[in-house]
């Protein structure tokens, strides 16, 4: 159909945008990846016991100590 240019081909100007948006839609992924290893998020076996989070809470002073005993008994139940 003429001078060979496909209207969805990686050539010409709807090249450059399939271009642009195929490396915007890699970087997405790639940040994706990376911010959710940096939050400190972990999926696997070596997640966080419920009692591991409370004494967490304790040390960083978001509960007091007697919270934390009231907590702790009530996952004990």
């Amino acid at each position: 159909m003429g001078a060979g240019h496909s209207f969805m081909g990686f050539g010409g100007f709807m090249g450059i945008w399939t271009w642009l948006i195929l490396a915007v839609i890699i970087a997405l992924i790639i940040w994706a990846f990376t911010s959710r290893k940096s939050s400190g998020y972990s999926g696997g076996p070596g997640r966080h016991s419920p009692e591991d989070m409370l004494k967490r809470r304790l040390a960083n002073g978001e509960i007091t100590p007697e919270e934390y005993r009231k907590l702790l008994t009530e996952l004990r139940r």
